[in-house]
């Protein structure tokens, strides 16, 4: 979050007026200065007023982008008034005690109880002042993190209604049905097979939207099933390959994210078999890695990027950074976080996975 902050604006203008008027009042009330000594020593108590309070300010930014969050609140009430009561100390004494050097009538004799209470006083205000400017930043914290939780409410249910909507896609489903249609002529066999496999894609579907996290096994099961459906409709122009650790494979992301970016392949790109479309899905450290090779399409679908969108909201739930995209003139490439799997599976269930899949 930036720690440019609405709330800064008043504090300033409001804390910084007040100690300005108080330079024109004394024990009998406003007195305006008369003398040319007066007027030099109101002039530079306002300037240093004001130096002080901007010099604060900086330090306060600072501080904020070191320690942003909300549960840092209290370290950055203390470490900014740490830093700035030795600069403001010293500003103080060079410029009350080069009064009482000039021989201003209103500077402080430089005694050891006045020095005492001077310091104490500005200590004191300081951290009034950096009070001031950390409530009013809490306050913003405070709002901007109701903002993020509206904004990834609304996220979930928009995209719950698509995939309601995507669970009985039209377009899908007439794609399917021809396909079946076809099959059921040329290849009876093929037919059957088809069906069986449509019928594992839409049983996940319906299974698992409603889950925060699935296993990378469950999803690499489900996206065979559903590649298969694909080839069955493209033939030879659509080509994967899987290079997965099998000890990753009890790992943890978000369901149907291999869905989503096989369909955002599919959907984009152009399928032939003069043009194949090569799907790689692929494990890099703890990353999932799917890359597809860029042929768009001339006109290509409208989108409003809701597949991804969803993928960084399920993340953005967990904790965790969302997909990291990139796009080269030849590749598209995203790269989603493995998170580590459930604490409940023993070590041996992991291996036995992995085995599994070797």
């Amino acid at each position: 979050m930036k720690n440019k902050n609405p709330n800064d604006k008043w504090v300033t203008g409001i804390g910084l007026s007040v100690p300005l008027l108080l330079q024109l009042v004394n024990e009998k009330g406003i007195h305006l200065p008369q003398t040319k000594m007066e007027v030099l020593f109101t002039l530079v108590g306002f300037a240093t007023i004001t130096g002080i309070w901007m010099i604060i300010f900086v330090i306060v930014k600072k501080v904020r982008a070191a320690y942003p969050s909300v549960s840092l609140s209290r370290k950055r009430f203390l470490v900014t008034g740490l830093v700035c009561l030795p600069i403001i100390y010293g500003i103080n004494l060079v410029v009350v005690y080069s009064g009482f050097v000039l021989g201003m009538e209103n500077a402080p004799p430089p005694t050891l109880d006045a020095l005492i209470r001077f310091l104490t006083g500005v200590a004191l205000v300081l951290w009034i002042i950096t009070g001031m400017y950390e409530a009013g930043y809490y306050h913003q914290l405070l709002r901007q993190a109701q903002k993020e939780r509206n904004d990834l409410l609304y996220l979930q249910k928009h995209h719950q209604l698509d995939d309601l909507k995507n669970k009985v896609n039209p377009h899908f489903l007439f794609n399917s049905l021809n396909t079946v249609s076809y099959l059921i002529y040329e290849d009876s066999a093929k037919a059957e097979k088809f069906v069986e496999e449509l019928s594992t894609v839409y049983r996940y579907l319906l299974r698992n939207n409603e889950e925060r996290m699935t296993t990378l096994n469950n999803e690499y099961t489900f996206i065979q099933s559903y590649i298969l459906l694909l080839q069955m409709r493209f033939g030879e122009g659509l080509q994967t390959s899987f290079t997965i650790d099998p000890l990753l494979l009890q790992h943890q992301l978000p369901p149907l994210s291999l869905q989503v970016l096989v369909e955002n392949a599919v959907k984009h790109n152009t399928i032939s078999t003069e043009r194949t479309l090569h799907i790689s899905i692929g494990t890099e450290d703890e990353t999932l890695v799917v890359k597809n090779n860029l042929q768009r399409k001339q006109q290509s679908l409208p989108t409003e990027k809701t597949g991804l969108s969803y993928l960084l909201s399920r993340y953005t739930q967990a904790g965790e950074d969302g997909p990291d995209i990139t796009e080269t003139e030849a590749e598209f490439i995203v790269r989603l976080p493995l998170l580590p799997p459930s604490p409940l599976l023993s070590p041996q269930t992991i291996l036995q996975t992995a085995n599994g899949l070797k």
